[in-house]
């Protein structure tokens, strides 16, 4: 029987994700500390937590998402339709884990935690950013 090896990694908050908005640089931060916390309890194999975790996740995403994709309809930004469906796309794959986790699917949490952790930063440090500056300019912040 082989040994589940566990995902360890854990990823630290980089100023360098900044947008300079701070809802929602705030709300990002909380991804990451929501990702670690999956990294600790996957260590732990809290199963009844990490159900709990990932359901706080699952609400949180939506939460997130929702504030994002207002503003951006606010100040008009540019390539909505494209935003919402990578947010759409996320939304549905962290479904799928959970989905696969709670029928006893303990290894696809392994790869949740590195699809997350990808996800996370380039969709903050790419299709984020593209908007943010024109959020920042309907809120007044520039």
């Amino acid at each position: 029987m082989t040994k589940t090896k566990y995902n360890t990694e854990t990823t630290n908050w980089n100023d360098s994700y900044l947008l300079g908005i701070p809802m929602i640089d705030n709300q990002h931060k909380k991804f990451f500390v929501i990702l670690d916390n999956l990294v600790t309890l996957n260590q732990k194999q809290e199963k009844s937590e990490m159900h709990s975790l990932i359901n706080e996740l699952q609400n949180y995403v939506i939460y997130h998402f929702k504030t994002e994709e207002d503003l951006m309809v606010k100040s008009q930004s540019p390539n909505i339709d494209l935003h919402v469906m990578e947010h759409e796309l996320f939304r549905k794959k962290v479904e799928e884990f959970h989905h696969s986790y709670y029928n006893n699917n303990e290894e696809l949490l392994n790869e949740m935690i590195s699809f997350m952790r990808k996800w996370l930063i380039i969709h903050i440090s790419g299709t984020d950013a593209e908007y943010a500056d024109s959020i920042k300019n309907t809120l007044g912040m520039q």
